[in-house]
């Protein structure tokens, strides 16, 4: 939109919600919270900004059950999903399904990213393993989000490509971090990092560095092959291909971390945070680590089990902390796993 790609070597983006996010729909409908209150003045401002509904997904996400809907559903119809903007009211809460349409119409749709050319190079990555919002259901008065996403019927997709999108980094679908242009192609890259932390962390910024490096080269190993004679192969059906690209760049055949905590805390309020370890084994603890703004880090204190029915986690619940800014660090044990994530404290009213 603002040019200047056209002098770029290589675009490497970090969880960018390139098809829109459903948790801003949330946002625009339900409002802000925090204690159990409505921030009324903050989303009204926030709804305000034209950038909030060009947040919106741009694919349909939405199930209607509303009781016209489920009436239909009896009779036999197959309703498929809306898009925000396809709603049948002019308004759920602050959310405006008309600019929800221009949105799209005049922002997603007109801003189809140029295709790079020659030598740039394209890589997206994606945060999967985290619960993240995938999918939203409009009742006829209001909308309420869901974690996991609508099944393969109704996205029109193979079950093995929907197992690959169902998670996120907990604000980022990974079907949203993945361009329209790049659908088609192998060309993301996967990591099990949170959407306010994936650009920080030391394992990651690492292998970042690898990759400029290797896109920086002008080596070409092509020639050791030699010519080859070898028949291309056959086209395979597409149902084939959907495994076939799961099998090799699926997340979840491997070890997860999904974190969980609140983005906000009152200072007169334990901190309770949770992380579900997505293993077939989990042979050593989890440990935390809760660094300050300053650098100071507090004492971890030993973890609650367990996080959830199945066991396979953690839990822990800090006394209150002062007010600052945190990072939240887990690891898992010999997994090698770690993630982390960031969030306030505020003075609580109380104790002013």
């Amino acid at each position: 939109m603002l040019g200047g790609w056209e002098q770029c070597r290589a675009l490497i983006t970090f969880g960018t919600p390139y098809r829109g996010a459903p948790v801003a729909a949330d946002y625009l409908a339900n409002g802000a919270r925090k204690f159990g209150v409505q921030l009324r003045g903050l989303t009204k401002l926030v709804s305000s900004f034209p950038s909030v509904y060009q947040l919106l997904p741009r694919y349909a996400i939405v199930r209607d059950i509303s009781p016209e809907a489920k009436r239909l559903r009896e009779d036999g119809a197959e309703l498929p999903l809306l898009r925000v903007g396809e709603l049948p009211v002019e308004r759920v809460g602050d959310l405006s399904v008309e600019q929800a349409r221009l949105a799209r119409e005049n922002f997603h749709v007109k801003l189809r990213s140029p295709r790079l050319q020659g030598d740039q190079a394209w890589n997206p990555l994606a945060g999967f393993g985290h619960g993240t919002v995938q999918a939203l259901e409009y009742d006829g008065k209001k909308l309420t989000v869901a974690v996991g996403l609508p099944s393969a019927r109704e996205l029109a997709i193979d079950e093995p490509l929907r197992d690959l999108l169902d998670s996120g980094d907990g604000t980022v679908p990974a079907l949203s971090a993945i361009p329209l242009e790049l659908a088609k192609q192998r060309l993301w890259s996967w990591e099990n990092g949170k959407h306010g932390t994936a650009h920080c962390e030391r394992y990651l910024l690492r292998k970042l560095v690898l990759s400029l490096a290797a896109m920086g080269s002008d080596v070409d190993t092509s020639h050791l092959e030699g010519p080859s004679d070898d028949e291309p192969e056959p086209e395979r059906p597409a149902t084939e291909q959907a495994a076939a690209l799961a099998e090799s760049v699926v997340p979840a055949a491997g070890p997860t971390l999904d974190l969980a905590l609140d983005a906000v805390f009152a200072s007169d309020e334990p901190v309770e945070i949770r992380c579900a370890v997505r293993a077939t084994m989990v042979d050593a603890p989890a440990t935390l680590t809760i660094t300050a703004a300053d650098g100071s880090t507090t004492p971890v204190v030993p973890a609650l089990e367990p996080c959830d029915e199945s066991g396979a986690g953690f839990r822990w619940e800090l006394p209150p902390l002062p007010p600052g800014a945190y990072q939240a660090t887990v690891s898992a044990g010999s997994l090698e796993l770690t993630t982390s994530d960031v969030f306030e404290v505020l003075e609580a009213e109380n104790s002013a």
